[in-house]
């Protein structure tokens, strides 16, 4: 392709523009000769205070009435560089140089080849067109032209090659100019409009061609837009069209207008030759020069064809034409100069003679000579009008009207059915209103909130929100009274975080014997808790105070003993039978003493006889004396009978040898040395017994701790991290069976993964348990996030509150950015565009960089910021939403980047190579970069990742193998995800408020959607054309399309495409495309606060846990990483 030429003119920040006077032309170069002020190379606009509507406006200026700009030294719009200027009577007219032809405005080189491209829209045989592409490409040194139309449906596609004066007419722009005759180009400059009508009088068929020629683009190229409309006769399947040499001659009918009428036959052979007669009447209207004399313009010129092909490929579904055109003058005789044809008529020279022809829109009565009257057709009594089945048309003198019935809209020969209420899916909790422009729309009704299509409650009872986290089948989405949210819970008879769930055993059948079993009022589930006076899990559960531990007799109370605990593991006091307290504290109970209260008294104990009670100690007999029976302590006890102790062995701990501790004999109920639980005493010594456990006998592996096994109810060895055994003997291990609040953390020195607790949470990572709650220091909490319930946790953590985003402890503000509106790449641009652009709001242009070519998009959500790739400077750039602020964060470390897709938790950006074959990932700077897929890739496109779930998904458009895969955003967990029934898949978007994934597929043709679970595949709309990218805003789907110059839109759920208009500013093909949303979803990881812990990459897993991992070899950062792993 030619470089483009340059252009002139304004261009707002909202998209509107105003083009000058010979932009993108050779004119251009005349500029310091051109004004619109009448003072050479000055140009006066107002280009401010113009009102939000309006456009630039021009100055208020008559012209000057002394100066004669008819000449050329004092005209402002002077003829451009490739032409000359020539002086006539009343004014003067350009003429292309020596070398170039054309109509002295716009001028080509002689014997250059040309292109020219376009559309073609309408309907054939009941068929619609839509967009359909046009190509020719011309010899002009020949006269040659070769023209194309691609993507014809087989079952119209042998009709369509009645089309083939579309040909025609490129072949009379660049016809081979004989002496004396001027081809299309050298007449019009490309810039003209046809309209042709073909009439079949054997079968019937009438088509009507409306063409619009735009004359050069920037790049020298003619653009044309083809309207077609009617029907063409039937040709068999596999038939061969031909039609002979012909001529054509296009008579001068008026200024700026020529006609041409001509009969012709298309010759069908299958079985046998078929001739279809036709004629074809055509008028092209363009702007002459109006200074030129008239002896220099040729009433009548001659345009010849031969070598005409005409074949359609069924397999490629295009339509070839190929023919050899001249074009010669007239004789000097044109026999039209003594016509006289009457009103509504027109002569048309024909060889040697002359006839009058009725111009269209009127056929002739009285007979063919030069007294025939030529009267109105009514085309729509006779049935001749092509306009759309739901249009009604209406006859207008010469011609005729279509206009679409109530109900439908557009021009009458295209109308589409009105959107109505009824077309839209509203959800159950949505109604459908009519917006300012009059297009219904679904809306959630009050107590609601959404896009209409999916609401969700905004008060306790109704459908429910669980902001883009996809909660396990086992699991239910529920608002938490707490927080005011929604969350995941698992249902009854399941336990988990709600993301995933298991079977739940009976919680409560463990609950400490100061715990009590109690069911949580949200997730209706069992869990222990200790009783008032008492704190721990409900496992485990201790007196709030400590004052009841003792160190052997010496701290009790008289009438307490110390005695060892074994379901707390410590010594407490507690009170000898007869009384009650906590050990520190013992009061006498009222059982054998009877007491009576008076007011001056606060006891009075009475004693009771022994034989009338039995109140004695085990340790006591009842003895008579005096005539009353009182309790006796026996010997080697001592007390008042009522209450007997030994004689004390000991007194304290010290007293007693190694692995014995001093403790009351329950037989003897005195103070004796005894072995500590889990020893048994030989020869008065105490041995460590075979079944202790290690909580009394330190008997574990050096690699190991002794742990309280919450299910057995017993202290046991377990091995460290990383380490594997009974405990009592350990050996290296490299996997992970971590608990549910750890990390499994691979560690490339020692190459094995490591479990390890999270933040709020102690232990080994194999049991993780929560260092201290909120509720016990509300300070643990960020300011902007409250103290809740956990259910995944079974105890109180810190969660931000809405609006705000981290672990609940670090919390920082969820930014709010200008939305809705959609960022694309087209050429080297990058263009905005409203999610339902206006006529006066269709986008704007954001920002150009030179030779760049943007292919894949994504934007930061946190911090405003666009990514993307560029292909041409094997670079990744980044600038804020407005454009500003432009910065190449990586460049030239890739060969091919092509889809990008940004980890706004974690701040890493994951993209596609597709040269090197591999996924790559890197901090949001650049600066640490590694590669997490290396093998198994052929043509990587597409990559998006859901920082939520900790996982990512790839296109690989492999031709022989297409599929989509997915891994964890570490790299590991790698699995293929859609591998059947796809053709060339190219990029991908994730709605992360349904937890789809979605995809565009170029080979077959569709834009497709599956669940992140794998179910619910399904086809949201085909055919397109060449999908490329993608991306998702309430419940609407827009693609780009490299063979379409729009961006494509349509609901998730199908329906209508509409195709939205680009903005000025960009050109070429488009490719990546993203939504700009205000906040970002709502979701988090392992990485959100402090990069997770790690000092260099911090990569989220699908496990709910996270990587640290280091830069690859070549990058930064790589060889300190890998020595703190040491």
């Amino acid at each position: 392709m030619p470089d483009a030429r340059a252009q002139v003119g304004f261009m707002s920040g909202e998209g509107r523009t105003f083009i000058l006077p010979g932009s993108g032309s050779a004119q251009i170069l005349r500029y310091d000769r051109m004004s619109n002020v009448g003072r050479r190379g000055i140009w006066i606009f107002q280009v401010g205070n113009t009102g939000p509507n309006n456009n630039i406006i021009l100055p208020d200026v008559k012209d000057d009435p002394h100066v004669n700009q008819a000449t050329c030294a004092q005209t402002f719009t002077p003829c451009p560089a490739n032409s000359k200027c020539n002086e006539y009577k009343s004014g003067f007219c350009c003429e292309c140089s020596e070398g170039t032809f054309g109509n002295g405005r716009e001028c080509l080189e002689n014997d250059k080849y040309q292109r020219m491209s376009g559309k073609i829209v309408g309907y054939l045989n009941k068929n619609q067109l839509e967009n359909v592409d046009i190509h020719a490409y011309i010899d002009t040194k020949e006269g040659k032209t070769f023209t194309a139309i691609s993507r014809i449906p087989p079952n119209i596609g042998p009709d369509a090659q009645g089309l083939f004066t579309i040909g025609t007419i490129i072949g009379w722009i660049f016809a081979k100019q004989n002496t004396g005759a001027k081809n299309g180009f050298s007449i019009t400059g490309g810039l003209f409009n046809r309209t042709t009508d073909i009439e079949f009088p054997k079968t019937g068929d009438h088509i009507h061609l409306e063409e619009f020629f735009h004359g050069p683009d920037v790049f020298g190229y003619i653009r044309v837009d083809v309207e077609v409309r009617g029907s063409l006769p039937k040709i068999p399947f596999g038939s061969k069209v031909e039609i002979d040499d012909f001529n054509e001659i296009f008579t001068r009918e008026s200024s700026n207008v020529l006609r041409s009428h001509s009969e012709k036959v298309l010759k069908v052979d299958q079985s046998g030759r078929v001739e279809i007669p036709f004629s074809m009447d055509q008028v092209i209207k363009y702007e002459e020069c109006h200074f030129l004399p008239e002896e220099q313009m040729k009433k009548a010129f001659k345009l010849h064809a031969s070598r005409n092909f005409i074949v359609y490929d069924t397999r490629e579904e295009i339509l070839r034409f190929s023919a050899l055109y001249s074009i010669s003058p007239l004789e000097d005789n044109d026999p039209c100069i003594q016509a006289r044809c009457g009103e509504h008529s027109t002569c048309l020279t024909d060889g040697t003679t002359h006839r009058c022809v009725c111009e269209i829109g009127y056929e002739q009565i009285g007979g063919s000579s030069e007294q025939a009257t030529c009267v109105d057709i009514d085309e729509c009594l006779t049935n001749k009008h092509n306009c759309d089945i739901n249009a009604d048309c209406i006859n207008v003198i010469g011609r005729f009207e279509c206009r679409c019935k109530a109900g439908f809209k557009g021009n009458g020969y295209q109308c589409e059915k009105e959107r109505t209420c009824e077309d839209l899916r509203c959800n159950e909790n949505a109604e459908c209103v009519r917006d300012s422009r009059g297009v219904p729309t679904c809306r959630c009704r009050n107590g609601f909130h959404g896009d209409g299509y999916t609401c969700h409650s905004s008060v306790e009872g109704g459908p429910t929100d669980c902001y883009g986290i996809k909660c396990d089948p086992n699991a239910e989405c529920l608002e938490d009274a707490e927080e005011g949210g929604h969350k995941c819970f698992c249902k009854f008879g399941y336990m988990g975080p709600g993301t995933y769930c298991i079977e739940e055993f009976d919680a409560c059948d463990n609950c400490h014997q100061n715990a009590e079993c109690k069911k949580d009022a949200q997730t209706q589930t069992d869990y222990c808790a200790c009783k008032p006076g008492y704190y721990g899990d409900g496992y485990v559960c201790s007196l709030e105070t400590s004052q009841s531990n003792c160190n052997a007799a010496g701290n009790c109370h008289e009438n307490a003993d110390c005695i060892f605990n074994l379901a707390k593991n410590v010594w407490e006091c507690q009170c000898r039978p007869g009384y009650s307290g906590n050990g520190l504290q013992c009061t006498i109970s009222n059982k054998g003493k009877r007491v009576m209260v008076e007011p001056s008294i606060l006891f009075q104990i009475i004693e009771v006889d022994c034989l009338i009670e039995d109140n004695c100690s085990p340790d006591a007999d009842c003895i008579s004396e005096g005539g009353k029976s009182r309790c006796r302590c026996r010997e080697g006890f001592e007390g008042d009978g009522i209450i007997c102790r030994s004689v004390h062995e000991c007194r304290s701990h010290e007293e007693c040898k190694v692995n014995s501790l001093c403790a009351i004999d329950e037989n003897t109920r005195t103070y004796r040395c005894q072995c500590n639980p889990g020893y048994y005493k030989i020869e008065n010594e105490c041995k460590p017994h075979e079944t202790a456990a290690c909580n009394f006998v330190n008997n574990c592996h050096k690699e190991a701790t002794c742990k309280f096994d919450i299910l057995k109810r017993q202290y046991k060895c377990e091995c460290k991290d990383g380490w594997i055994g009974d405990g009592k003997f350990c050996s290296r291990d490299t996997s992970c069976n971590c608990d549910m609040n750890a990390d499994c953390n691979y560690n490339p020195v020692d190459g094995k993964y490591d479990c390890v607790c999270r933040a709020g949470f102690e232990g080994n990572g194999y049991q993780c348990r929560p260092i201290r709650t909120c509720l016990d220091d509300a300070y643990l909490c960020d300011r902007n996030a409250d103290c809740i319930y956990l259910s995944d946790h079974r105890s109180y953590g810190c969660k931000c509150r809405s609006g705000f985003i981290g672990d609940g402890r670090q919390c920082r503000v969820l930014p709010i950015y200008e939305a809705d509106y959609l960022i694309f790449a087209q050429g080297m641009s990058l263009l905005q565009m409203p999610l339902t652009p206006t006529e006066t709001n269709r986008g704007k242009l954001l920002l150009t960089k030179s030779h760049q070519l943007p292919v894949g998009l994504d934007v930061d959500c946190m911090e405003g910021y666009i990514y993307w790739t560029d292909v041409y400077h094997r670079a990744i750039h980044k600038a804020l939403y407005n454009g500003s602020m432009i910065e190449t964060i990586l460049e030239k470390r890739t060969e091919s980047p092509e889809g990008i897709s940004v980890d706004w938790i974690s701040r890493n950006i994951y993209w596609t190579d597709s040269k090197k074959d591999v996924i790559q990932v890197a901090t949001l700077d650049g600066v640490y970069v590694k590669t997490l897929i290396n093998d198994g890739l052929v043509d990587p496109r597409g990559i998006v990742v859901h920082p939520g779930f900790g996982r990512m998904y790839w296109t690989d458009w492999n031709r022989n193998s297409p599929k989509i895969e997915s891994a964890s955003m570490d790299g590991s967990d790698r699995s293929p995800f859609v591998t059947e029934d796809l053709g060339l898949p190219n990029m991908l978007a994730i709605d992360f408020y349904a937890n789809d994934l979605c995809w565009t597929d170029a080979g077959l043709k569709r834009i497709e959607c599956i669940n992140l679970s794998g179910s619910k595949r399904r086809v949201i709309y085909t055919p397109a054309v060449y999908p490329f990218d993608i991306t998702i805003a309430k419940n609407d789907v827009f693609w780009t399309d490299w063979e379409l110059k729009f961006i494509n839109k349509v609901n998730k759920n199908g329906g209508v495409v509409e195709h939205l208009e680009l903005p000025l500013g960009g050109n070429g093909r488009a490719y990546g495309i993203v939504t700009v949303p205000e906040q970002c979803p709502l979701m988090n990881n392992a990485c959100s606060v402090k990069n997770g812990g790690c000092d260099y990459l911090c990569l989220p897993n699908s496990r709910g846990g996270r990587s640290c991992q280091c830069p690859d070899p070549s990058y930064e950062g790589h060889d300190e990483c890998m020595k703190s792993f040491e």
